[in-house]
């Protein structure tokens, strides 16, 4: 039976992908007591590798095809109960370096000349993988049914953290850009900011001219004069006849003589301020005069808000 082998980066070795067909299974035989388990032998020592041959052109890729709608999904049925395995057919003999298959012949790089075996990746649409995402055994080869792009297991990685393997066609252009959506409603309006600083202070107007003055009120009536105080000491006697009071000076008013007069004696003390009268009555207030124009008008500031 041919054996397809591939080159595993991982492992830098060229592993099978798939194995000869399987004769056909007999029925199970009753399972018999189990063994205890024998203990693990040492590993044996890996052997060296060979060196890798030199890799050859790449040919020319041919224009990819336009890829046809992919039909809707059909409901999945409720899966079978599993059958009851059947026993394990004999072992065919192994296949040697240089044997003639039916097909062609075997080599040791697992090339297989005409094959006839009919080769199907494991496969499923990008959504279904991306959900179940299953882990697949080292080698195994997954395929996207939808994108045409495909995985190859490593035994242990996930689906979603494997790498795309194969020639990816570039990008396709983008679409035009869809209508612009409605506009969100508007949002509460944000908080009052500080008011600002007071603008600097306008110019006093002219003070305007002063009005006439209103007519004068007519005088109260005059109170009553008080008590007139005692006279003081005369400091001169201004008579035509001598004072009796010798320690006064006396102006004779009937002397012809030239020589001038005696200097003015002081001035004797006042006597007391009499008691005040009573206040007359206040005269009518005159009339008010007319109100001078208005300087031009100021305004302090203006704050906007």
């Amino acid at each position: 039976m041919p054996v397809l082998k591939y080159y595993n980066t991982t492992t830098s070795q060229w592993e099978e992908a798939f194995v000869g067909a399987t004769g056909q299974t007999g029925p199970t035989g009753p399972t018999g007591v189990a063994g205890a388990s024998g203990a693990t032998g040492p590993a044996g020592v890996n052997g060296v590798d060979g060196s890798t041959g030199p890799t050859g052109p790449t040919g020319v890729s041919g224009p990819t095809g336009a890829t046809g709608p992919v039909g809707a999904t059909g409901f999945q049925g409720p899966a079978g109960s599993d059958g009851a395995s059947g026993a394990t057919g004999a072992t065919g003999p192994g296949i040697a370096d240089g044997d003639t298959l039916s097909g062609g012949t075997f080599t040791a790089t697992g090339v297989v000349a005409t094959p006839t075996t009919l080769i199907q990746f494991k496969r499923g649409t990008a959504a279904n993988l991306s959900a179940v995402n299953p882990t697949l055994a080292v080698g195994e080869p997954c395929l996207e049914s939808d994108t045409n792009k495909f995985k190859i297991g490593d035994g242990s990685t996930a689906w979603a953290d494997l790498t795309y393997h194969g020639v990816q066609g570039a990008t396709g252009l983008d679409g035009a850009a869809g209508p612009t959506g409605p506009s969100g409603p508007a949002g509460a309006n944000g908080a009052t900011g500080p008011t600002g600083p007071s603008g600097p202070a306008g110019v006093n107007g002219s003070t305007g001219p002063t009005g006439a003055t209103g007519p004068a009120g007519s005088n109260g009536a005059s109170g009553a004069t008080g008590a007139t105080g005692p006279t003081g000491d005369d400091g001169v006697v201004i008579s035509a006849t001598a004072p009796t009071n010798t320690s006064v000076l006396w102006l004779d008013t009937t002397s012809t003589a030239s020589a001038g007069a005696g200097a003015t004696g002081p001035t004797g003390p006042s006597g007391p301020a009499g008691a005040n009268g009573a206040t007359g009555q206040t005269g009518p207030t005159g009339a008010t005069g007319p109100t001078g124009p208005h300087g031009p008008a100021y305004i302090n500031s203006i704050i906007f808000r």
